[in-house]
């Protein structure tokens, strides 16, 4: 799984900004947190999910493998990390066989009115 996540962040550098690349793979932990930097100095947009548009799912992928993005502004360009589970927390499975269950469970824990509704794919439904 974490091919994937370090191919589209490379990608995204190269692509987006002028300049190095430079890529920082450590073990953290039962994780792998993949860092890569560019010269760019805006963060990047994430996009909603459209399955009808022609590229540009780059950050959806990273976002649904990993266990988090972050993306920080540093002093030259911006550096985007994300720490990808090396094997599930329960039956110590390998992972990113359901990140739909990760999101699910992250949003639940961070919402704060009890009666608004989760979908495990969507998280927390915009408020009516």
């Amino acid at each position: 799984m974490t091919q994937p996540v370090v191919g589209e962040l490379v990608t995204n550098a190269r692509k987006y900004a002028s300049g190095p690349a430079p890529s920082d793979p450590r073990l953290v932990g039962d994780a792998v947190e993949v860092a890569v930097g560019d010269s760019e100095p805006v963060l990047p947009a994430v996009r909603a999910a459209d399955v009808g548009r022609v590229g540009r799912h780059g950050l959806e992928i990273v976002r649904a493998v990993a266990q988090d993005f972050e993306v920080r502004l540093e002093p030259v360009g911006r550096r985007g990390t994300a720490p990808i589970a090396l094997t599930d927390d329960q039956g110590r499975r390998i992972a990113g066989r359901d990140p739909c269950r990760r999101r699910a469970a992250k949003a639940l824990a961070n919402r704060t009115d009890p009666a608004r509704p989760v979908l495990p794919d969507r998280g927390l439904l915009p408020q009516a």
